[in-house]
């Protein structure tokens, strides 16, 4: 059976990309695909999700996880990082 891809976060580091999707199926219902991490900012990426959830408050718990990690919880501004480092996050 075919996942069905939610939604996609994708951090630029410098020459290096790290990818992850936010999926579903109707077996493992919503999970997280590790496409690319050359950086292992995502290796221990995981998310628990209830059924009950909406899909929106799902996208929208993913994307904040997503920032959480690319700002170290808060720790810098996106604006810092991406002025100061030349990284980006963005969610497609």
């Amino acid at each position: 059976m075919e996942s069905k891809k939610l939604r996609v976060c994708e951090v630029n580091h410098g020459s290096h990309f790290s990818i992850c999707e936010l999926r579903y199926d109707d077996i493992n219902k919503y999970f997280i695909r590790i496409t690319e991490d050359p950086e292992g900012l995502f290796a221990d990426f995981n998310i628990t999700i209830k059924q009950t959830v909406s899909e929106k408050d799902v996208i929208k718990r993913f994307q904040l996880q997503c920032l959480n990690r690319f700002t170290c919880n808060g720790e810098f501004t996106l604006e810092f990082i991406e002025e100061n480092n030349q990284e980006f996050i963005r969610f497609y």
